[in-house]
């Protein structure tokens, strides 16, 4: 039996390394897909993210232009860079304050034009870097710029122009800041600036369009607007859903009102990425799931300040229906792929349970389930190999159903059928796992008790034939057996036919003797 055992373990061994093999395989294809379409992401994302910041590069030198038209238009006009010597050179108040309100007025016209075209501030500075006018605040003036505006500080200090974002003391903005002379003498800076809400306003044409409209909003860093902007002008922004460590500048939370996302919901779902993305630096791209019918992308871009340091994000949040299209495409592979593996799997189980069925019908008695006469003779030529390598004992059983064939005639061969089939099952039980039950044909059964010497296939076959007569008490027949039992010569025996001959000898005896006994050979 323990070829036998071997052989089946070989043969489920096979099958399950069938199965992962099979399994790796698909495993290795679904890896590839899986890099493909990741691959395939960063691309799909770079393409965004470069498209932006080409529009964004655009979009900034087309203001800084208009910004330099501006300023030139100041400087030529010489009495402004007049009023700023008078200022700067006379401290008195009263005198500072008339500058302020002649500049005040000569400018407010230009002001007025640059707000239509999207410039929020217009602000002069002296040469140490004190606010002299601010167009969008005139009552806040004094102030010592140096540390929370750097832009204007190195515009003082190295007389040339400075380009930035900047968080200011009431607003934060892209800044232009240009010196200020009079007749080649220092006299201060002015600055013209821009929010980032019209900049972000033409960067949405950029942006891929689906039935929802998009939303972009402004996020800079919470201690930044806490140390730079006046305490009475930072109710300008709140704290961002994002993330507690930035902060929305209002001016972009107007869209909000009519907005169809759920951005508490998206915000939700991208939080734990942003907040491990968003000090780096970089920009990126988080997709988004909210709803069954598409994907919403959240774009973030890093907006450094003039000092090349990390300041906030420009936050986009759109719908994308080519990327929609393009990870359905991807998730369809994915399908096909499970469709087929499932397919394969299911094929390969069909074949195996078909060959284990194959194999059972060719080795298994059907009526019994007990080994047929080929299962038999090929694990008999087994285990006397094994027997003869290890130098260990081999003992055949055979026995037969006295007088069969009456209980056959007079009560059917259906009763007949279940006697036989009881005798099998209570064999089962008395025998070892490694033993082997076999129906020779009609009536007759061989034992193969592998490792078994004379004396204990002895005992073996007097405790089963003890136990019929007990298992048909009941019925109105009689069922006893006749039995021999043979102790294989293993160097001498030389096939099963040769044992099985003289076990049948033995056999024959018994019945001679009066049947209902064992006899040894």
């Amino acid at each position: 039996m323990e070829g036998a055992e071997k052989v089946r373990k070989i043969s489920r061994h096979a099958q399950y390394g069938t199965y992962v093999l099979l399994g790796f395989l698909f495993l290795g294809i679904g890896l590839f897909i899986f890099r493909s379409w990741k691959l395939e992401e960063g691309r799909f994302f770079a393409e965004q993210i470069q498209r932006t910041a080409r529009a964004s590069h655009a979009i900034f030198s087309v203001y800084q232009r208009a910004s330099s038209l501006i300023v030139s238009t100041i400087t030529h006009n010489e009495e402004i860079p007049r009023i700023m010597k008078e200022a700067w050179e006379n401290p008195d108040p009263q005198v500072r304050q008339k500058l302020r309100t002649e500049l005040l007025e000569r400018l407010s016209p230009l002001y007025e034009e640059m707000k239509k075209n999207d410039f929020r501030q217009l602000h002069f500075h002296f040469p140490d870097n004190t606010s002299f006018l601010r167009f969008h605040r005139p009552e806040k003036f004094g102030d010592n710029l140096t540390e929370v505006r750097k832009t204007v500080a190195f515009t003082n200090k190295n007389l040339q122009e400075t380009v930035g974002f900047e968080e200011g003391r009431i607003f934060n903005g892209y800044r232009f800041v240009y010196p200020l002379f009079w007749k080649d003498e220092h006299v201060g800076s002015v600055e013209a600036s821009i929010s980032l809400f019209p900049v972000v306003r033409e960067f949405s044409a950029t942006v891929e369009r689906g039935e929802i409209a998009p939303v972009i909003l402004f996020l800079i860093q919470r201690d930044l607007v806490e140390s730079t902007v006046f305490e009475s002008d930072q109710d300008h922004y709140r704290i961002s859903s994002l993330s507690s460590h930035y902060m929305v500048d209002k001016e972009f939370t107007g869209q909000l009102e009519d907005a169809a996302m759920d951005l508490e919901a998206i915000d939700n779902a991208v939080r734990q990425v942003a907040e491990k993305k968003m000090p780096r630096g970089e920009p990126f791209i988080v997709p988004c799931y909210p709803h069954s019918k598409g994907c919403i992308l959240v774009k973030f871009l890093p907006v450094r300040n003039f000092e090349n340091l990390l300041v906030g994000y420009v936050v986009y949040y759109y719908e994308s229906p080519a990327f929609t299209v393009l990870k359905k495409s991807y998730l369809l592979r994915f399908f096909y792929l499970l469709l087929f593996a499932g397919a394969v799997f299911f094929v390969v189980f069909l074949r195996q349970r078909y060959l284990r069925q194959l194999e059972k019908l060719a080795t298994v008695d059907p009526l019994t389930g007990a080994e047929n006469r080929h299962a038999l003779v090929k694990n008999f030529d087994q285990s006397l190999a094994l027997a003869r390598r290890y130098g260990r004992p081999l003992s055949v059983i055979m026995f037969d159903v006295d007088h069969f064939k009456t209980v056959n005639d007079v009560h059917g061969h259906t009763v007949g059928d279940e006697v036989l089939v009881k005798l099998v099952d209570l064999c089962r039980k008395e025998l070892r796992k490694a033993d082997h039950l076999a129906r020779w044909g009609g009536d007759e059964f061989f034992i193969l008790l592998p490792e078994t010497p004379g004396e204990s296939a002895l005992e073996v076959a007097e405790r089963i034939r003890h136990k019929v007569p007990v298992l048909f008490e009941e019925k109105p027949y009689t069922v006893t057996l006749s039995m021999g039992v043979y102790q294989v010569p293993v160097e001498k025996i030389s096939s099963a036919d040769q044992a099985f001959a003289e076990v049948d000898k033995a056999l024959y005896r018994a019945k001679e003797k009066g049947r209902n006994r064992v006899e040894r050979a």
